[in-house]
């Protein structure tokens, strides 16, 4: 019997730390890769909805994605804003073809309105992430 599916092709590891969403991904990676991360994804966004939060990405590889898969990660970013997600760091480190894993990546923030940057070190993207999550708290106490 011939399955219409395909394995996932990529690896994946989300925790949270610090309040933030730690995502780690490696590709390239598949729409079955994306949807498994949708699934995954949830339960740590619920934990962390009641108040702004932020992720930070951590990515390996060659980390892009096939068309239906980067469109698919266009809406799931724009879910996780309407539940509190107010930033996201991406981490591009020592990554092979960098520049154009930024573009790419860019490709899809840009589709969202959420506040994204790229950074060389984990440490400078938590700064960052940090200090948006407070601007972001400190507007919804005066708002």
């Amino acid at each position: 019997m011939v399955s219409d599916k395909f394995p996932s092709h990529g690896k994946l590891n989300l925790s949270i730390e610090n309040g933030l969403l730690i995502i780690e991904g490696e590709g390239p990676a598949n729409i079955e890769m994306v949807m498994e991360y949708q699934a995954r994804v949830q339960a740590y966004r619920e934990k962390l909805r009641h108040s702004p939060w932020a992720s930070l990405v951590l990515l390996r590889g060659i980390p892009l994605l096939p068309m239906e898969a980067k469109n698919a990660m266009v809406t799931t970013i724009q879910h996780a804003q309407s539940l509190n997600l107010v930033a996201t760091a991406v981490v591009l480190g020592e990554l092979q073809y960098a520049s154009t894993v930024k573009e790419f990546w860019t490709s899809i923030y840009e589709k969202t309105n959420i506040s994204y940057a790229y950074f060389e070190s984990r440490h400078d993207a938590e700064q960052w992430l940090i200090r948006r999550v407070l601007q972001s708290q400190q507007k919804s106490l005066e708002g």
